[in-house]
């Protein structure tokens, strides 16, 4: 596919959903929880200069920012940039900078940020050649004792989700998951449109070795929502704090398992006598 038409197939699916919402539903509780408790494990200073690199409608930036740290938030959607200055506009501590940008070639000089957060990239480029782009671009805006916290999304994602919902029975749908398990390449087919768009799906090992290939040292491996989002009647569970507490304790106890978990994160340093700790964040997370 040419990178105009997987641009163009990227903004049609960012248009018609409302990302302002998407994480009020479906599982998307658990997935900010998780996102933001995983962030906070390897914030080890109290004010960082941090991008947010395909940082959408800055839900993470924002809350970065809020607990006192510096925030520049790229993204390669308009409408996310548009939503993201309007959020940036009513919120009591801002981010720096909001900026449409190509996350393979950022407008910022070398060795600027503490700490780089990136997202979409892993996951909407099909190709390697472009992911790793995207990375050796984080590495090179990174300070030489900075981390890079890379998200990416788990072959098994569709598979476990057409299993649970019986998708998998669809013909198209099973030849879409053959894919994403043999490839990794993600199809959606056009009878399931409501399906992520065209993307990259990871083994944990494949995208721990493109982080290597571009220069960077991987650290830890953890699962976002491990396997707690096939709880029945998930949002039920998810308002009842003692069972979402259960919930949360099972994905802590499985996070070195990332193989069940729709999303995944890697920590990586350019150094390796970089001394990376992660803190114990087992209680709450400011929202």
């Amino acid at each position: 596919m040419s990178p105009n038409n997987l641009i163009h197939k990227m903004i049609q699916f960012y248009e018609k959903r409302h990302e302002e919402e998407r994480l009020e539903i479906g599982i998307g509780p658990i997935e900010r929880w998780r996102t933001k408790e995983l962030i906070s494990s390897f914030i080890d200073k109290p004010s960082l200069h941090i991008a947010d690199v395909g940082g959408g409608i800055g839900e993470y930036g924002l809350w970065l920012a809020s607990g006192g740290h510096r925030v520049d938030l790229f993204d390669l959607m308009a409408r996310h940039i548009q939503i993201a200055k309007r959020r940036n506009q009513r919120a009591q501590r801002k981010m720096e900078r909001i900026e449409k940008a190509d996350a393979r070639k950022l407008n910022v000089d070398s060795g600027t940020y503490d700490l780089v957060v990136l997202h979409g990239p892993l996951y909407h480029f099909p190709s390697k050649k472009d992911r790793l782009m995207s990375l050796k671009e984080a590495r090179r805006i990174l300070k030489d004792d900075g981390v890079l916290l890379s998200f990416g999304i788990s072959y098994t994602a569709s598979t476990i989700v057409g299993l649970h919902s019986g998708m998998i029975f669809e013909d198209n749908y099973l030849k879409m998951v053959t894919s994403e398990i043999e490839t990794g390449l993600h199809l959606p087919p056009s009878n399931f449109p409501f399906l992520f768009v065209d993307g990259h799906f990871h083994r944990p090992r494949e995208l721990e070795t493109e982080i290597k290939e571009a220069g960077l040292i991987p650290r830890y491996s953890l699962a976002v929502e491990g396997s707690s989002w096939l709880v029945p009647d998930f949002h039920e569970s998810w308002k009842d704090p003692e069972k979402r507490s259960v919930m949360l304790k099972v994905t802590r106890l499985l996070e070195k398992d990332c193989y069940n978990s729709p999303h995944f994160m890697v920590a990586s340093t350019k150094l390796p006598e970089r001394l990376l700790r992660r803190k114990l964040i087992q209680k709450s997370v400011k929202s």
